[in-house]
C-alpha cells in the first residue's frame, strides 16, 4: 500500500492476525508530535498522549497482544506478508477452479477476474472468503445434506450467522491459519458430494 497520503490506519486483528478485541493503528510520526488541535479528541485517539504514556493511556488487552505477538512470529518464519500473500491466491484459486468447474452444481455469486493474481474486491473474487452454494437449491434440502455431510468428515462453520442473519451462500474463510491442505479437504468433500448427488 501506498502510506503517502495516509496519516492514520486501523486495522482490526481478528482471524488473520490475532484475536478479537485488539485493533492495530498506524499513526504518521508527525502526529505524534504535537497536542491534538481539537480539544473534543478523546484520549484513545490523542496519539501524543498514547505516545507519553507508552500506549498504557487505557487499560491495553494484554492476552490479544500476545496472541498477535505470537500470529506475527508465526508469520514471519513462514515467510512474511509476501508468503501469506502467495497462500491466499493459491487457496482461493483451488476453491474457485473447483465451483468453476462443477459443471453448474456449484455457484459463487462473483465473477471471475481477468488476472488471477490481482487482489479481488468489490464485485470481484475475494481471497480471504469464499461465498458458494449449490445451484437450483431453492429449499435449501440439498445444502443442508451438505452441511451434514461436511460436518461428519469435521468441517464446520461454513453457513455462520451474522449480524444480517444466515446469507443465502455458504461461506469458507481461509485466513492465513487455514493451510493448502485444509482447503485440499473441503474441495475433497464438495467434489465427493457433488459426485454422489450427480449420478
Amino acid at each position: 500500500m501506498n502510506f503517502d497520503h495516509i496519516d492514520v490506519a486501523f486495522a482490526c486483528a481478528p482471524k488473520n492476525l490475532g484475536i478479537a478485541g485488539l485493533t492495530i493503528v498506524f499513526v504518521r510520526k508527525s502526529l505524534m508530535q504535537k497536542k491534538s488541535k481539537q480539544e473534543i479528541t478523546p484520549g484513545i485517539l490523542d496519539w501524543k498522549l498514547q505516545i507519553e504514556n507508552e500506549c498504557l493511556w487505557n487499560t491495553p488487552a494484554t492476552f490479544n497482544i500476545y496472541v498477535t505477538g505470537l500470529v506475527c512470529e508465526w508469520m514471519e518464519q513462514e515467510g512474511g506478508v509476501i508468503e501469506m500473500e502467495k497462500r491466499s491466491i493459491e487457496k482461493s484459486e483451488r476453491l474457485y477452479n473447483e465451483i468453476d468447474n462443477s459443471d453448474g452444481f456449484w455457484s459463487t455469486p462473483y465473477s471471475k477476474g481477468d488476472d488471477p493474481k490481482e487482489y479481488f474486491q468489490g464485485e470481484r473474487r475475494s481471497r480471504m472468503n469464499v461465498p458458494f452454494g449449490i445451484v437450483d437449491d431453492v429449499e435449501d434440502v440439498m445444502t443442508q445434506e451438505f452441511l451434514k455431510f461436511a460436518g461428519d468428515r469435521n468441517i464446520v462453520g461454513l453457513r455462520t450467522m451474522t449480524p444480517f442473519g444466515v446469507g443465502e451462500y455458504l461461506r469458507a474463510s481461509l485466513y492465513n491459519s487455514v493451510s493448502l491442505e485444509d482447503v485440499d479437504v473441503l474441495i475433497e468433500c464438495m467434489r465427493e458430494f457433488r459426485l454422489n448427488k450427480v449420478v
